[in-house]
């Protein structure tokens, strides 16, 4: 702050006796305000949301000198360096006790550098800023849990995917119709064999459209997997840093394509150190790629009803209306799932970090991701 000496050219400039002046300033002269506040303490970090607590009863002030207000001011750190959301308000105080301070409407996973700046007011009514005090960083979280976020994204999928069995069953069974309605015996051989291969052909490429949209439940779109030690390199699509990922093996688990760098970052774990919400990242795990392109009839043989696994689990969802949305679950998220156990009456999804000890248990279903994935 302004040493309030500084103060009594301003009280002399009114016309006030010079006598009165002085003896007014007398008490102060000698002192000045502290040079800033304490850093600002962090009470609460929600989704959108942070709080903070301004230690205003911590600030030792000369005679003289009254708190007025506290100007909050927070940046948006960014990890490319470039400008972010800002912002900035004043809050009127009155005394000297500690100030509850929020800041509102903040997007989840984004981190604000937030400083404190003390105003006061002088015996005369002039008003003198502090210095800005030292800052902390502070980083709001995802929300809801990594996986209740996962079940929310499958639900829209799901969806689609049902859009997409309805469109494939209607196409198949007007072929049908029409296979039924050709007189064969009016074809050639060779007007045979080119019908017949046209409707294979046809066929396949409608079960390729539902694969390719299952996969896509695995795209996590408007996701960043940041991983500080990932692997860049040049690519065009989320497809091809998934290859690229896939050609490493165990060396890397997930991809993450930067659509405005067109990079692909290629990390050793399922899903980075954090998730990051950025509209310009599209983001896949290996381990989700490999349990859904399985072969169809590990579902028979990996799913097993009648059983629960008792050991201990890492995760517990409620409301998972399916085994499949359970599993599904399991592969989205970073926990370490590599089982589930499905409780068929509460709708309970739990995962596990592995097949364990199991008991029986008639209300439940487990599944095992590493049979699922099987190439065999």
């Amino acid at each position: 702050l302004r040493s309030v000496r500084e103060a009594v050219v301003s009280t002399q400039s009114t016309g006030t006796e010079l006598g009165e002046s002085r003896s007014a300033v007398s008490q102060v002269t000698a002192s000045t305000a502290p040079a800033s506040m304490p850093p600002p303490e962090i009470s609460a970090v929600k989704p959108t949301v942070i709080e903070l607590i301004a230690r205003v009863s911590l600030l030792k002030l000369p005679d003289g000198l009254e708190p007025k207000a506290i100007n909050v001011i927070a940046h948006e750190v960014t990890k490319d360096g470039t400008p972010g959301a800002s912002y900035e308000r004043t809050i009127e105080i009155s005394g000297k006790n500690d100030v509850l301070i929020e800041i509102p409407d903040l997007e989840p996973v984004t981190s604000f550098e937030i400083s404190l700046q003390l105003l006061v007011t002088q015996f005369n009514g002039m008003e003198l800023r502090s210095a800005v005090s030292n800052s902390v960083i502070v980083t709001t979280p995802l929300g809801k849990s990594e996986a209740e976020n996962v079940k929310d994204r499958i639900d829209d999928v799901k969806k689609d995917v049902a859009e997409k069995k309805d469109d494939v069953h209607q196409e198949i069974t007007e072929e049908g119709e029409a296979v039924d309605n050709i007189d064969t015996s009016k074809l050639s051989p060779a007007a045979l064999d080119n019908f017949s291969t046209s409707f294979s052909q046809n066929f396949t490429a409608q079960e390729s459209v539902l694969e390719a949209t299952l996969r896509r439940a695995c795209l996590d779109e408007g996701r960043n997997y940041f991983q500080q030690s990932s692997t860049r390199v040049a690519g065009s699509s989320i497809f091809e840093c998934s290859a690229k990922c896939k050609s490493l093996g165990s060396r890397c688990e997930s991809a993450t394509f930067n659509s405005r760098s067109k990079e692909c970052h290629l990390n050793s774990k399922r899903a980075g150190d954090i998730i990051e919400a950025k509209s310009f990242y599209t983001s896949v795990n290996n381990f989700c790629n490999d349990v859904l392109t399985g072969l169809p009839r590990n579902w028979e043989r990996c799913v097993t009803p009648g059983r629960s696994y008792t050991s201990q689990q890492v995760e517990r969802l409620w409301g998972v209306r399916t085994v499949y949305d359970c599993v599904m679950f399991c592969v989205r998220t970073s926990n370490g799932c590599l089982a589930v156990g499905w409780e068929t009456s509460t709708m309970v999804c739990n995962h596990y970090t592995g097949e364990g000890p199991t008991t029986t248990n008639k209300l439940s279903v487990t599944v095992s991701m590493e049979c699922l994935s099987s190439p065999n």
